[in-house]
Order: C-alpha cells, then sequence, then structure tokens
C-alpha cells in the first residue's frame, strides 16, 4: 500500500509522508485521559498487526491509557471475515466501562 501511495517518492521523502501519517509518530498529542482501544486482526494483510503493537507500546511508553486487542483470524475487515461479533462485543464493553 505504501508503494501504491508514495512508490514515486524518494526513499527519504516517503519516509517523511509516512511520518505525517502514522499515529505512532505523533502519539504523544493523544489525550491523557481518554482510554483507547486499538482491534487488530491476525491475518490483516494490508495493515501489519505490527503497526498496531507498535502504536500501543508507544501509547503505554507515553503513559497514555491504551489495550491491545489481537483478533485471532481477523482480517481487514470485520464483517467480511467474520470476526465483527467480537469486534463488537470488545467495543461494547469498552464503551460500557469508561461511559458509565
Amino acid at each position: 500500500m505504501l508503494d501504491q501511495m508514495f512508490g514515486h517518492l524518494p526513499p527519504n521523502e516517503k519516509e517523511r509522508e509516512l511520518a505525517r501519517r502514522s499515529a505512532v509518530y505523533f502519539a504523544d498529542r493523544f489525550p491523557d485521559n481518554v482510554p483507547l482501544l486499538l482491534m487488530h486482526g491476525t491475518a490483516d494483510r494490508r495493515v501489519p498487526i505490527s503497526q498496531s503493537e507498535d502504536l500501543a507500546a508507544e501509547l503505554k511508553r507515553l503513559g497514555k491509557p491504551c489495550e491491545l486487542v489481537r483478533i485471532e483470524g481477523g482480517g481487514h475487515i470485520a464483517l467480511k471475515d467474520g470476526s465483527y461479533r467480537e469486534v463488537d462485543g470488545l467495543r461494547k464493553r469498552w464503551l460500557e466501562r469508561y461511559l458509565k
């Protein structure tokens, strides 16, 4: 996907564009008091799970509340791979936990 978006750019410009779009590069700007739920399918072929792992690690390093849940066998789109029930349940429990 990066090559589709930035394949025509020299490597240094490509890296600069990636840094502008990737949340891990601006995780310090996330709120300190808003817990984030990151959900990522282990079979996602579009976005590597390492991106969510890196973001979760950076948020935790910065002391920002977050949780990363790996959806076993989940792909990029929950409706297509059938993991939507699990995703919906996780989202519902997360919201109930923090919005009460």
